[in-house]
């Protein structure tokens, strides 16, 4: 089939030709393809193994799920390995079905690696187009210890939220025919260079192996990160004021 009509009469008794792949391409042609946190989603730790999600929910790809308005979702979390970290995602994850087989849109967590430094896990990706495909798209970082939660940071952007650009774009659409590009040019040069001092969503940069650091940064000023550096090439580094009597093989002392 070359094109499909989406919003055409069905006759009584005749097969519904809109499905739920179609309701997801009209949402994610209204969001500029944007996927992410939908309506203000948030994730709360309400115990050192578990977080809620309430307020809001997520779009992957244009499909979408909440959670519904004065309910919560809880997704349990497994401790960590004392005196290491992990890096734990929350996802939207969306898989897709065929035939007898439904598709399926869950909120699911990715867990990652215990390490000293932890670095966030591999998520799946890919573009929904068969049967049994599946992506995700990831909402929250959870940071784990030993002892359970530690840090609960949302890395998504609100789907929801339509930038300046293009709130500058529909109004000069809406002037009428006589708006030149000219103009629509002008109006989305503007609305930039209002936001390009900050982001619109603050970023972590950081350091991960031999060395760590990180820093959060928002556009608006220079940062600098503090580096510390426990290992090199993957061996331990040891300092201390005499010379070291029988250092094992691989180490590396400083005196």
């Amino acid at each position: 089939m070359a094109s499909k009509a989406i919003t055409i009469y069905t006759p009584a008794g005749t097969a519904p030709h809109i499905g739920a792949h179609d309701d997801a391409f009209i949402y994610d042609t209204l969001l500029g393809g944007r996927s992410g946190r939908f309506g203000g989603l948030e994730c709360t730790a309400v115990s050192a193994n578990s977080v809620q999600l309430s307020g809001g929910g997520a779009v992957n790809r244009g499909y979408i799920m909440y959670v519904p308005q004065d309910d919560t979702h809880t997704i349990n979390i497994h401790n960590c390995a004392q005196g290491l970290m992990r890096h734990d995602l929350i996802v939207s994850e969306f898989t897709r079905g065929d035939g007898d087989t439904a598709d399926s849109h869950v909120f699911a967590v990715v867990e990652g690696e215990a390490a000293a430094v932890p670095t966030d896990p591999a998520l799946t990706v890919s573009e929904l187009a068969t049967a049994g495909d599946i992506n995700q798209i990831a909402l929250f970082r959870l940071t784990v210890g030993g002892t359970g939660i530690t840090e609960v940071e949302c890395i998504a952007d609100d789907a929801s939220q339509l930038t300046e650009v293009a709130h500058a774009a529909v109004a000069a659409s809406c002037t009428g025919a006589a708006a030149s590009a000219q103009t629509a040019a002008t109006a989305q040069t503007a609305a930039s260079a209002g936001t390009a001092d900050a982001l619109a969503v603050p970023r972590n940069i950081s350091l991960a192996g031999d060395a760590s650091a990180s820093e959060e940064f928002d556009g608006t000023e220079d940062i600098s990160l503090t580096v510390s550096v426990s290992k090199i090439n993957g061996k331990r580094v040891y300092i201390q004021r005499e010379q070291p009597g029988s250092p094992a093989e691989g180490d590396i002392w400083l005196w």
